[in-house]
């Protein structure tokens, strides 16, 4: 199993870090992509993966209404200065950037850092609460085609217009009580579907801290939903993660 998406940089694994990891590994989780938030976070994220260098890759982050200009000027500066597996979490959110004006401006930013993306042959991780269908259209007007969608929250034309356009979905451990994850899980493709933890939130109980060895309820929770047992859909979405993420990283 491979948990694509994951806050591990957070400090509520400060205490017990290594411990997440054996956990996750013994879990039968063989790979996770650790994402961020903001450029503060990126030498604790490479630091991360150089401690588990056949575990963990990388993410540098920019997400929404946490980041400043100067931010962006270090964004660009690390997004040069690291090797890195994908850029995010970054993304749109209407849910706390309410201001038009805002709103304009973080389109600006997304767009800039999709570019670095693209510029760079790795994915996009991104983040789209409130904004599905307008994070789908600037990807889909950058011509972007390494996009991972996380824990997608549109509706059901937005998806399709996302598959249509090759975009790959994560099913977090939150599908086990979340009946709009479980609809997003019966609507992507097998081939375009991956799992993920998004801990420390979106877990199987609400309020507790996830951490990746529940990808498991994820590939558990989706494969009833597709009928078919774990471990094939196990085989299916560590092969469509190995293709976007590739296999030089993996």
């Amino acid at each position: 199993m491979i948990d694509t998406h994951a806050h591990l940089g957070d400090s509520c694994f400060d205490g017990d870090f290594d411990e997440v990891v054996v956990r996750a590994q013994s879990a039968g989780v063989t790979h996770c992509v650790v994402v961020g938030e903001h450029p503060r976070e990126a030498e604790r994220i490479q630091a991360i993966r150089a401690r588990w260098p056949e575990w963990a890759m990388c993410g540098l982050g920019l997400f929404p209404a946490m980041f400043t200009e100067a931010d962006i000027t270090t964004f660009d500066a690390l997004a040069e200065s690291y090797s890195w597996d994908c850029i995010g979490e970054v993304g749109l959110d209407t849910w706390i950037v309410r201001e038009a004006s805002d709103r304009a401006w973080h389109e600006e930013v997304f767009r800039h850092v999709v570019r670095t993306a693209i510029r760079k042959d790795i994915p996009v991780n991104v983040h789209s609460r409130n904004t599905g269908l307008r994070v789908v259209e600037i990807l889909r007007e950058l011509g972007a085609k390494k996009v991972h969608l996380h824990a997608f929250d549109a509706k059901g034309s937005t998806v399709e217009l996302g598959v249509e356009a090759g975009f790959y979905f994560s099913i977090p451990a939150s599908v086990i009580h979340s009946p709009q994850k479980q609809k997003l899980a019966k609507r992507v493709p097998l081939e375009q579907l991956l799992l993920e933890t998004d801990s420390p939130v979106l877990g199987p109980d609400r309020g507790s801290r996830n951490e990746p060895m529940n990808v498991k309820i994820a590939l558990d929770v989706s494969a009833q939903i597709k009928d078919m047992t774990p471990e094939a859909l196990e085989r299916v979405t560590d092969e469509n993660a190995l293709r976007l993420y590739g296999r030089a990283h993996i």
